[in-house]
């Protein structure tokens, strides 16, 4: 039983600390990354997608078409009523893209980005 409050406590302080993180602040930015990265991986797995190793998540565009991108699912450019400036920069509004993916997203609304997500 105390193992199973200690679990829950540390899951609601990772959550709280995600909802504070912002693409903005380099700090951050390598805390999304990392996890977007680990639960891309992850994903993949449960989808039966196979890479050769987990690291090629964690790879950042070094050189042209390598690694991933951090992409806004809703534009920072996009206008909504429904999600604000800081909103967009959360790590529930971020989704790791191949290079080449993200800027064929653009500032598209999310909906039109769905073919884009799908394969990458």
């Amino acid at each position: 039983m105390m193992y199973g409050l200690r679990k829950e406590k540390l899951i609601n302080n990772l959550h709280l600390q995600m909802d504070s993180w912002r693409v903005g602040n380099s700090a951050d930015k390598k805390k999304i990354r990392a996890s977007l990265a680990v639960m891309s991986w992850w994903l993949d797995q449960l989808c039966e997608k196979t890479f050769p190793d987990i690291d090629d998540f964690f790879k950042t565009r070094k050189t042209k078409n390598k690694g991933w991108d951090i992409e806004h699912i809703a534009a920072v450019a996009y206008e909504n009523e429904h999600i604000n400036l800081d909103q967009k920069h959360s790590i529930g509004n971020l989704a790791l893209l191949s290079p080449l993916d993200q800027r064929g997203a653009k500032n598209a609304p999310p909906l039109d980005k769905l073919a884009i997500y799908t394969q990458s």
